[in-house]
């Protein structure tokens, strides 16, 4: 996918640009922050795992093991499989937003959210020691994380 976003800069011609996202997007801009760091002037993230901490933490701390636990039925989902889409929506508080989202959900392709986990999404075995030396930002960086988050452990920023 960080591919498909050097594409776009390709198109019309940008040599470098200000690249943000927001959760997929974010994991997305990163890969292409550490795979084309020369083309990007500034990298802007939003609610999303920042890659090196995450794979650290994931494999080694047991409150972001505990915290991913929600993931590991999606990452094992097969198309067809049954899922429980209000399990999946529980943690939105504002029940506008949370319909909007479900709709969203129910009207989107099954394959494609859950497939996207079970690419990329790290689960067992934990434990194991990952290779995060090439996930460094060499560009200015903006995080936006907000407080209370459920899926993410606050050590997140400890490594930024």
């Amino acid at each position: 996918m960080a591919s498909d976003l050097l594409a776009l800069l390709d198109h019309p011609g940008f040599e470098k640009a200000v690249v943000a996202g927001s959760d997929v997007g974010g994991i997305v801009a990163q890969k292409l922050a550490f795979l084309h760091p020369n083309r990007l002037l500034g990298l802007v993230i939003f609610h999303t795992p920042i890659l090196g901490t995450m794979m650290h933490l994931i494999h080694h701390d047991k409150e972001q093991q505990s915290l991913s636990e929600y993931s590991l039925k999606y990452i094992s989902h097969n198309p067809g499989d049954p899922y429980d889409l209000d399990h999946v929506v529980r943690t939105i508080p504002d029940p506008a937003y949370l319909a909007d989202i479900k709709n969203y959900l129910q009207e989107s392709p099954e394959y494609g959210m859950f497939y996207f986990l079970r690419k990329n999404f790290p689960g067992p075995p934990y434990g194991q020691n990952i290779d995060t030396s090439g996930m460094h930002y060499k560009m200015p960086c903006l995080v936006v994380w907000g407080m209370q988050e459920p899926y993410f452990s606050d050590k997140m920023l400890d490594g930024f």
